[in-house]
């Protein structure tokens, strides 16, 4: 078998490639990012729940997700999170922080 990222052999049961360092199966540590999962992360603002920007963070967004969370016990964070999380579900931005694209 080949490693999908790197192309190299490694064994039908490894876990990890030992050249590259991703999921030799094309899944788990280099998989995409859902971007349903980061837009819904994001509007969890709006069941009651005083906390916005984990969508941005689960992205790898540091510094924008810390931001929103920061100024979503103010009022401008709720609305900050909540447009933020309908950007994402609707395509911007396309890519999470290592530049991969979201999927669908």
């Amino acid at each position: 078998m080949h490693c999908q990222a790197c192309g190299k052999p490694v064994l039908n049961s490894a876990v990890i490639c030992p050249s590259c360092g991703s999921s030799p199966h094309g899944a788990g540590v280099n998989a995409a990012k859902s971007r349903m999962a980061a837009g819904l992360l994001n509007l969890i603002c709006l069941v009651g729940l005083p906390i916005g920007g984990i969508g941005r963070l689960y992205l790898g967004y540091i510094g924008i997700g810390i931001a929103q969370l920061l100024l979503s016990f103010l009022c401008i964070g709720y609305i900050w999170s909540v447009i933020d999380g309908i950007l994402i579900l609707t395509g911007s931005p396309a890519t999470d922080a290592e530049g991969k694209p979201l999927s669908s």
